[in-house]
């Protein structure tokens, strides 16, 4: 009889451990679940952070386009684009008498010296004037080609005025205050961009250091009950 006593209560305190096991079991189990899905919800919460960073990024770098597209051509004044006309219809005119002059057929090359001398004798006496020879007439067009031309190398008025005035023009100055502002409102724009970055990864290092704490007290919790 007290065999089976003994027997009994050693199954029932065997059965106590065995319930309490499971209990346990079913509670570490549940913790497991809720860690995953917390963890589940971070990267997603970290998932739509990022969406929202590039979405910025990009409606940003599209109003940069349009603002470039949108800025204003600078004007050109009347007076230096018919200055520049007359300097080009005056180079061409030159260019092409001497093209001209050039490209006439010489027929007296073909005669010998000794007509070249009578005929040139004949005109003198009937004309009264002396005539000029093919030759000299050849070394006039040389001359002519050789001559600098002063017309193509002048200068804009505003640049002239910029090198030599005392005071800078307003286009000047209008300009300059333009291009910097530009630069300025790139640099501002990388500014929030890197500061977005910066947000993201720490909020991402918050969430694994959160993690591996979780990590670390499931590994303690492992080790009792093998223990």
């Amino acid at each position: 009889m007290i065999r089976n006593q003994r027997q009994r209560k050693s199954l029932q305190t065997l059965q106590i451990n065995a319930d309490d096991d499971l209990l346990t079991s079913k509670m570490v189990h549940q913790k497991e679940e809720m860690k995953v899905k917390e963890i589940m919800q971070n990267e997603k919460i970290v998932a739509t952070e990022k969406e929202n960073v590039r979405a910025i990024r990009t409606t940003r770098q599209k109003t940069k386009k349009t603002t470039s597209k949108e800025e204003p051509k600078p004007v050109v004044p009347k007076k230096q684009k018919t200055e520049a006309k007359k300097v080009g219809t005056r180079s061409k005119t030159k260019r092409d008498k001497v093209v001209v002059d050039l490209h006439q057929p010489k027929i007296n090359s073909v005669l010998s010296p000794l007509s070249l001398k009578s005929t040139a004798i004949d005109n003198d006496m009937t004309n009264g004037k002396l005539e000029e020879s093919p030759a000299v007439q050849e070394n006039k067009v040389e001359t002519t080609i050789l001559q600098p031309e002063c017309s193509t190398s002048t200068t804009n008025d505003s640049v002239i005025t910029l090198l030599t005035g005392s005071t800078a023009p307003e286009s000047y100055w209008r300009d300059l205050a333009e291009q910097r502002q530009i630069a300025l409102d790139e640099t501002l724009h990388e500014n929030e961009l890197l500061q977005d970055q910066l947000a993201v990864l720490e909020a991402e290092n918050s969430q694994l250091k959160s993690l591996l704490k979780e990590a670390e007290q499931l590994a303690s919790i492992v080790k009792g009950m093998i223990d």
